[in-house]
């Protein structure tokens, strides 16, 4: 549903946030862009 589509996406970006703020690395969007659309592939 929607709301879960939401909820997914608000949980994908604290952890992106979260990685960043830990771990000290640069953001890379490429990245961020390969992760999201091998995790919708694997819900698919």
């Amino acid at each position: 549903t929607g709301k879960q589509s939401i909820v997914a996406l608000c949980r994908k970006l604290l952890n992106v946030l979260f990685a960043i703020c830990t771990k000290k690395q640069a953001f890379d969007a490429e990245r961020m862009k390969q992760d999201v659309l091998s995790q919708v592939q694997r819900t698919a």
